[in-house]
This record gives C-alpha cells, structure tokens and sequence, in this order.
C-alpha cells in the first residue's frame, strides 16, 4: 500500500511543480515589460479676450501626439508652439497667404486669429494632438 501511495503522490507533486514554474515565468515576463504610463499635464485653457481675437508668439512646430507610443508617420500636423511651450494647431483656410509655409519648423513666429478651445473643436483627428485650441488664423508673420 506505501508504494501505490507514492505512485499517486509523484504525478501531482510534479504537476505542482510545473504549475508553479509557469506562473513564475508568467510573472517574470510580465514584469520585465514595464510600459511607462502616459501621462497628460494639467489641463490648460486656451486664451481669450472680449473679441475672441488673440496674438500668440511661438514658433511653427509640428504638433506633438498624446500617446507617444502609437504609430508614428513622416507627416507633420503644423502648428504653432508658444513662447510658453503650449501648442496650436492653425486653421488657414480663410487665410489667403500661403508663403508662411516655406518657412522651416522652429521659425519664429506671430499669429493672430480666433481660438477655439480643444473641447469644442469636432474635428477628432485634432483630439490625437496635445494641443490646447486651434487658431483660426487672420494674420501670421515671420518675427
């Protein structure tokens, strides 16, 4: 009777094992790949007057994506990036000047338009950029 109970014990205990060297690589391969949390800064409000008009001084930049981590492409989204490091997507189609972009990134720049607040912009591919607002742009000089 001792030797059948040893017969039975061995399968289980080496089932025990191999269960426990699975979860152990599981978690071990888990933890080795440790993704960074994206983390958003504190929201920011876009500016605004009485007249809805503003003048941002910056430089033209390509407009950075939320989640870093997503695919990325050569394309550029322009914008501008503030003095205050905040950015803005600009909408140009009502201006009527398209010299401003033969200008390189990093040109120095001031805009003037009419901000619309990320919220309420209903454009959604805008939403993937961290971008305060959008400008509409009235006027745009190289500074």
């Amino acid at each position: 009777m001792p030797s059948r109970l040893k017969e039975l014990k061995l399968p289980w205990i080496i089932l025990s094992l191999l269960v426990l060297f699975v979860a152990g690589w599981l978690f071990s391969a888990d933890s080795s790949e440790q993704v960074a949390p994206v983390v958003s800064p504190a929201p920011r409000s876009a500016p605004s007057n009485s007249s809805g008009e503003v003048t941002l001084e910056g430089t033209l930049a390509c407009l950075p994506r939320k989640d870093p981590r997503g695919p990325h492409t050569m394309e550029c989204a322009y914008g501008v990036k503030t003095t205050s490091g905040d950015y803005y997507a600009l909408d140009t189609i009502a201006y009527p000047d398209d010299t401003i972009w033969q200008l390189p990134t990093d040109a120095p720049v001031r805009v003037s338009g009419k901000v619309t607040p990320l919220d309420k912009v209903s454009d959604v591919r805008l939403k993937t950029y961290n971008i305060l607002g959008v400008i509409q742009v009235t006027s745009i000089e190289k500074r």
